[in-house]
């Protein structure tokens, strides 16, 4: 039994836990470039405002005690004089930062007298009067202070966008019929005002900061020289002409652990996309906060992202000269090695990983991979890896990993349609529930991060593509609002077998997540172990927080299920001040989160063709209900009715492609990936049992002699953990399909096992071809796959064949040429499994309609223009 003592230091660390999250869930704190002056330069920077009457008496650079440790501290003293009643202002320029809502001012000081107050000076380069020319200053300034003990005075200025409409306000009050454009203002000068007594005064200014410094993104693009984020002192400031402004950029530390990213200390949790050319302003109103780039950024596109807010993560320099061709910028998140990283890539980019390291400090960023081959391996190469939560590959414990989730089918299986039913396909997007389900695999393996990517653009303005930048919004927002539980260091724990979600506990608070639109979840209550009987429990979703029941049952406490009328996840905390900083965070949230899951929900019924009748009358009465909340402000319930439609056509989709994918084989198709190819495989289901074959061009297929099957071509590539630890392909006897013999796969519980590959076969552009089979397989209690795949379809397209029972089960495997190409077929395996092979052909058909039709290329198009 633990003693006192122990309950007590539980109920400390559960406290301590609960105020972690409830500042987690308060307003972010800025997370840009911090500009310091701590005034140790002999130069003198502030300027007295003389307008006023006031005059400069005395204005030198001092050492002054009072710092920590009784050290000394570098001050500015100024002496002045002001008529009584007036404020004497001392001003100075500053590096020029964005008005945006992370800018904060804060000046220490130390006066005798009461009543300082801090102000800025605003420059609206769009101007002000009819035709918006002229560039136009306002003056921003906070209440007078009262004076602390000594006169040490910390000021400060923050809510800078309100300050200034405010005083946009006045302006246009003041000037009867003139507009004044306050977008893209920036801040110029900082100053300081100081109470006019009639008499000689001084003051010591002793640091200036400003935090959240983000360059203007106009002065960029109007093409006037901004200035490096990097030491603004007097000796960098000459290739960027203007007022010197001393100080220097604070350079932001960024480290990756296990447990997450980390810059300056605060723990961030990158919701990446990877960049396709689309604005950046809509990107961050779709919620991502990290891009991840192809190549090095310009620097207008560093400068854009600092104005959105957003992080990088791009290659690193290849070289000295490019590390020196442009200062490093306080943007980069981490490094990430171009293209996508196997076994082979691993000797060629240990020089890349190597150089990114010697970088000079400045520079210095984790670096990550994205891997599709050989985890294991990469993990002792790289700082972190950006991996498929779907692969089987595991990484050593303690991996730093990021979910890397399509929005898309790749380029593989999207030319495979193209192939298939030629071009004017509708949309290549992968549906709501396959993206949500990724992410919530990659979020319960412990990932530190999402990375979002495709080939497809989110800014195209078809409806699909609407639908599907909607989807990333609404997921996160989702995860935004669950980012306490997410990023830091955490206990996570599964849900009950083939149910996606997880229980996160951080410092004694549970969050239970379940995968929106996931077509497996329970429909009857769920088990929640470890959770304590009189623990409150809450439904939370991004529109709104709201109790839920929960009761005792054997082995726990039970939640009732959450169905498609209560979308969410569930909140298991005692404490108030996680509660309130929910709601708090969430009150500004709810509407336009409503609206938008309702838009794609919309949209996605209007372009479903797998919803019958009465489906889409049920959906759209749904929608329709949403409407009516959104119009009475019942954000929590607009949001739920649009989810409940959303899952009415998610599930019709889902079930119309479980029957496609049904039928007397095991089967692999394109036109079953997407639900607005559904049709066309129904279609050719038809037409292919009609459609003649031509003669096998698989030599080797039936197994019969080693011999044969390497004279033909037959490959048996082996890593070095197969060669060692008895995975094998073999020959073994096997009269039950097709001749004397049939080819054994033996895997010994790796991701990847043994593999053999096919001598290549030539196609024609325009052919149709099938990949035929009989397989049988057995695993282990821990389960394991046999794969077939081809080198047409790649890995999205790749059949994997589970527990046959001890009996042949046939396999179908449809390809088309788009060009003059060759084919392979890779047999391998996942897991610890015993898998035979037997009887393989590939022919090619002739399919009558839907996939007769033939590929269009580019070049065509060209032609025939």
């Amino acid at each position: 039994m633990p003693s006192f003592t122990d309950l007590q230091s539980l109920s400390r660390r559960a406290a301590l836990g609960a105020a972690l999250i409830a500042g987690a869930l308060a307003p972010p704190a800025a997370r840009a470039d911090t500009w310091i002056d701590t005034h140790d330069e002999p130069t003198a920077l502030w300027e007295l405002d003389t307008a006023a009457g006031a005059k400069l008496l005395a204005r030198q650079r001092v050492r002054i005690r009072g710092g920590a440790e009784g050290r000394d501290d570098g001050a500015e003293r100024i002496g002045y004089a002001a008529p009584p009643g007036t404020t004497a202002w001392l001003w100075r320029p500053i590096p020029e930062a964005a008005v945006i809502e992370e800018l904060r001012v804060e000046i220490d000081l130390q006066s005798p007298h009461p009543a300082v107050l801090v102000g800025v000076e605003v420059a609206l380069p769009r101007g002000s009067g009819e035709s918006g020319a002229g560039a136009t200053t306002l003056r921003l300034r906070t209440d007078p202070a009262g004076n602390n003990a000594g006169g040490a005075l910390r000021l400060a200025m923050e809510d800078l966008p309100q300050r200034l409409q405010r005083e946009a306000r006045a302006w246009r009050l003041a000037h009867r019929g003139e507009p004044l454009d306050t977008r893209g203002a920036y801040v110029t000068r900082i100053g300081v005002g100081l109470p006019g007594l009639g008499r000689p005064s001084e003051a010591w200014v002793r640091e200036a900061r400003v935090a959240g410094l983000v360059t203007p993104l106009e002065r960029v693009e109007g093409g006037v020289a901004s200035r490096p984020l990097g030491d603004v002192t007097p000796e960098n400031t000459a290739a960027n002409p203007g007022p010197t402004v001393g100080g220097t950029i604070k350079k932001s530390i960024v480290t990756l652990r296990s447990d997450g990213f980390r810059i300056d200390g605060e723990l961030f949790f990158p919701r990446m996309l990877r960049w396709r050319g689309e604005p950046l302003g809509t990107l961050a109103e779709r919620g991502v906060n990290t891009l991840w780039l192809d190549e090095t950024p310009t620097p207008q596109l560093t400068a854009e992202a600092a104005h959105h807010r957003l992080r990088i993560v791009c290659p690193p320099p290849s070289s000295k000269e490019e590390a020196q061709a442009a200062p490093p910028s306080d943007r980069v998140l981490a490094w990430v090695l171009r293209g996508e990283q196997t076994r082979r890539t691993l000797d060629p980019a240990l020089a890349a990983v190597g150089f990114a390291r010697e970088l000079d400090a400045p520079w210095q960023r984790p670096v990550l991979a994205h891997v599709i081959e050989g985890v294991a391996e990469w993990s002792r190469v790289a700082d972190g890896l950006v991996i498929d939560p779907a692969s089987s590959a595991q990484a050593p414990p303690g991996t730093p990993l990021l979910g890397a989730v399509r929005l898309d089918i790749d380029p593989r299986a999207a030319a495979q349609l193209d192939a298939l039913i030629g071009d004017g396909l509708a949309s290549l997007w992968l549906p709501p529930s396959d993206v949500s389900l990724r992410i919530e695999a990659a979020l319960t393996a412990g990932a530190v991060g999402v990375a979002l990517h495709g080939a497809e653009r989110l800014d195209e303005p078809d409806e699909a593509t609407r639908a599907a930048a909607g989807w990333v919004e609404v997921l996160n927002r989702r995860l935004k609002l669950i980012e306490p539980w997410l990023a830091g260091p955490r206990s996570t724990t599964r849900l009950a077998a083939g149910e996606a979600g997880a229980v996160f506990n951080r410092g004694g608070v549970r969050l239970v997540t379940f995968a929106p639109l996931d077509p497996s979840a329970s429909a009857g209550p769920r088990l929640l172990q470890g959770v304590d009987e009189a623990a409150q429990t809450y439904r939370v979703s991004p529109a709104g927080v709201a109790p839920w029941p929960v009761q005792r049952a054997s082995g726990g406490v039970s939640a009732a299920a959450l169905g498609p009328s209560s979308p969410g996840d569930l909140l298991v905390c005692n404490d108030p001040r996680v509660l309130r900083s929910l709601q708090t965070y969430l009150q500004p949230t709810m509407a336009p989160a409503a609206m938008r899951l309702a838009e794609v929900a919309q949209l996605r019924l209007k372009l479903s063709d797998a919803v019958d009748e009465d489906q889409r009358r049920r959906a759209t009465a749904l929608l329709a209900e949403s409407r009516l909340a959104l119009a009475r402000r019942a954000f929590p319930a607009a949001y739920d009715a649009a989810y409940a439609a959303l899952v009415v056509t998610s599930a019709a989709e889902v079930q119309r492609r479980e029957i496609a994918q049904q039928g007397p084989w095991i089967g692999s198709t394109p036109l079953t990936l997407l639900p607005c190819t559904l049709t066309d495989a129904f279609h050719m289901t038809q037409v292919l049992d009609a459609s003649p074959r031509g003669p096998n061009r698989l030599h080797g297929g039936s197994f019969e002699d080693i011999d044969e099957l390497r004279r033909v071509g037959w490959r048996h590539p082996q890593t070095a953990r197969a060669a060692t630890e008895g995975a094998a392909v073999e020959l073994v006897a096997s009269s039950e399909v097709h001749g004397q013999r049939a080819l054994r796969l033996r895997g010994d519980g790796a991701p990847v096992g043994s593999r053999i590959e096919s001598p290549a076969i030539e196609l024609k552009r325009g052919e149709t071809v099938e990949v035929t089979g009989w397989a049988r397989v057995e695993t282990a209690p821990a389960q394991g796959s046999l794969v077939v795949s081809d080198s047409l379809g790649g890995a999205s397209l790749a059949l994997r064949i589970g527990d046959t029972g001890g009996q042949w089960r046939p396999f179908h495997l449809l390809r088309a040429a788009g060009a003059d190409t060759t084919t392979t077929v890779q047999f391998s395996t996942e897991g610890a499994v015993v898998a035979d092979v037997d009887g393989v052909m590939v022919r090619s058909v002739e399919p009558l309609g839907v996939a007769s039709r033939p590929a269009t290329s580019g070049a065509d198009l060209l032609e025939r223009r």
